[in-house]
């Protein structure tokens, strides 16, 4: 009876591009969800050794979303195949891991003292986190949307780390409906 009224589905073969990318973003959210778990962890010390396996991890996320990005853009301005990756960060709840890894390290190396050279694996893996938040943003307002949430966080890193303010431009690009709600920010309106 459902049938005939058009509340019926269908099934369809999975694309194998799309089928490797979940796969890769999976282990990736496993990897993400033990790390920050570790890191918020009233105990965890930043060990140099943690600290550079976590950011080889997100480097490695990095260079395979720019290969996904230009692969399926150059295919057909990204609108066949992995045409879904960025949703898949968010689904996956890859963005709140890397989102909750940037605080949790920088409330262990808080403000500008990040920035000292002794810090310097710890600025990288804050990066390349803020690299991935920025990749999933471009052109997604669902992720700009989403990543409004922590908008506050990012303007309070902002005021130190230039990615920070480039991630807070790239949220509000283009995105109508973030600018003419109420801002997540501390943002005055001209």
């Amino acid at each position: 009876h459902d049938l005939d009224k058009g509340n019926a589905f269908t099934l369809r073969l999975a694309d194998p591009g799309e089928v490797s990318v979940l796969t890769f973003i999976l282990g990736m959210a496993s990897l993400l969800s033990s790390s920050v778990n570790f890191l918020e962890g009233k105990d965890a010390i930043l060990e140099l050794r943690q600290i550079a396996a976590v950011s080889k991890t997100l480097q490695e996320l990095v260079g395979f979303l720019e290969r996904i990005n230009l692969q399926h853009e150059s295919n057909d301005g990204g609108r066949n195949g992995v045409r879904n990756w960025r949703a898949m960060l968010r689904d996956q709840r890859v963005l709140e891991y890397v989102v909750r890894l940037i605080r949790a390290i920088l409330r262990r190396i808080p403000g500008k003292k990040i920035l000292l050279p002794e810090h310097e694996n710890a600025l990288t893996l804050v990066m390349v986190a803020y690299q991935i938040v920025i990749l999933s943003m471009q052109e997604c307002r669902e992720n700009q949307k989403y990543l409004s949430q922590w908008g506050k966080l990012f303007q309070e890193h902002a005021d130190f780390l230039d990615i920070a303010q480039e991630a807070l431009l790239v949220m509000l690009a283009n995105n109508f409906e973030l600018l003419s709600g109420p801002l997540p920010l501390s943002i005055e309106r001209a």
